[in-house]
């Protein structure tokens, strides 16, 4: 945005090329000769206005050139904004889904643990078989694993998050 504002900047100062430039200049001699009379002293002030009247249009060119360029860098910069503002809502609602996700999952976790008490109470008393259990106990390591995974995605989305924001990597971000 800096940038954008100083080639706006140096294209509004481009306009000096149509106006005419003046030119002062002073020149001083002084030549002194021994045993002669002829002795002299030389100033001389120059003064010249250059005025350009016709370079064939092709400054004229350059210019609209530049400000068509200037126009496509300030579209190019809003684009660039709305593209940064919509990955940041996207991860936004990707993380809060994440966290119901991982929310849910710990739920079931819970439920399933008390499961996994009642199918062992089962097998002692010998209502169900070995392999019920080791079933519902399979089952229950799945859900964990799955839990693990999820709580990886969680953390690698808020970290997509805070390089998006530009937060640093140990800066603390909670969306709760």
């Amino acid at each position: 945005q800096m940038q954008l504002a100083a080639q706006n900047y140096s294209y509004t100062l481009g306009l000096r090329v149509f106006f005419p430039t003046l030119s002062l200049g002073f020149s001083q001699s002084d030549s002194v000769m021994f045993d002669s009379p002829s002795d002299t002293t030389k100033k001389s002030v120059t003064v010249s206005l250059h005025q350009p009247l016709f370079d064939g249009g092709r400054t004229l060119f350059q210019r609209k050139v530049q400000k068509l360029n200037l126009t496509l860098a300030r579209y190019s910069l809003v684009r660039k904004r709305e593209e940064l503002l919509d990955q940041t809502w996207q991860l936004f609602y990707q993380v809060l889904l994440i966290a119901e996700k991982r929310r849910l999952q710990d739920e079931f976790y819970t439920i399933a643990e008390q499961q996994l008490k009642i199918v062992r109470t089962e097998r002692q008393i010998g209502m169900i078989t070995e392999i019920d259990l080791l079933d519902t106990e399979i089952e229950v390591k799945k859900l964990e694993a799955e839990i693990q995974k999820t709580k990886m995605e969680e953390e690698v989305a808020l970290y997509q998050m805070k390089m998006i924001c530009g937060l640093s990597r140990g800066t603390p971000l909670s969306l709760r």
